[in-house]
């Protein structure tokens, strides 16, 4: 085969395949650029409602992952809120995040990604190498691309949830941290 052929080979001829290989790429990337402004956005939450020094925020969880964040940023609103409804509202606002991040984690945390007969499938390495059919890959066809399509507009969706519950209940933070500026043993602070 020529040079021109391989190339012309390689270049999308707008069959339905890779229409589908384009759009999967474009919403992929669409939903880690959101996923990444969501991540930014609960790091800086953890920074607004409780250290209070960005510099310190990033030292102790820069680079750290989504649940983690989401875990110190839950321990900092059970700390700070008693009132049933406002924890009633977080934990909307927790299992927004919890699905966003688990919807991340299965369209990214995969080795590749093949088209057969116009369906997305996605090949993602087995967890214990040495199963009993020695493979070290799974072929997973149950790809939902209409799911992909939807989650950019969640990303943002969780992300509004998020920046308006610490919009709303600000105050109660900053209450609580001055409250334990000079003595911050919650056990001496009624």
């Amino acid at each position: 085969m020529t040079d021109d052929k391989k190339i012309s080979k390689s270049l999308p001829d707008r069959s339905t395949g890779d229409k589908l290989a384009l759009e999967l790429r474009e919403l992929l990337g669409e939903f880690v650029i959101r996923f990444n402004s969501l991540e930014s956005s609960l790091l800086f939450s953890i920074h607004y409602l409780g250290v209070r020094n960005y510099p310190l925020t990033l030292c102790l969880l820069g680079g750290a992952d989504f649940t983690v964040l989401l875990e110190k940023l839950t321990n900092i609103v059970h700390y700070t809120v008693r009132e049933k409804e406002i924890l009633s509202e977080y934990s909307d606002v927790k299992e927004a995040l919890v699905s966003i991040n688990k919807a991340r984690n299965e369209f990214i945390h995969t080795h590749d990604w093949t088209l057969r007969d116009n369906k997305i499938i996605r090949i993602k390495p087995k967890r214990q190498i040495g199963q009993s059919d020695g493979k070290y890959y799974t072929h997973e066809a149950n790809f939902d691309i209409n799911r992909l399509r939807k989650l950019p507009k969640e990303v943002s969706n969780a992300r509004e949830k998020l920046t308006a519950f610490i919009d709303k209940h600000q105050e109660i933070f900053f209450k609580k941290l001055v409250e334990n500026y000079d003595d911050p043993d919650p056990q001496k602070t009624k």
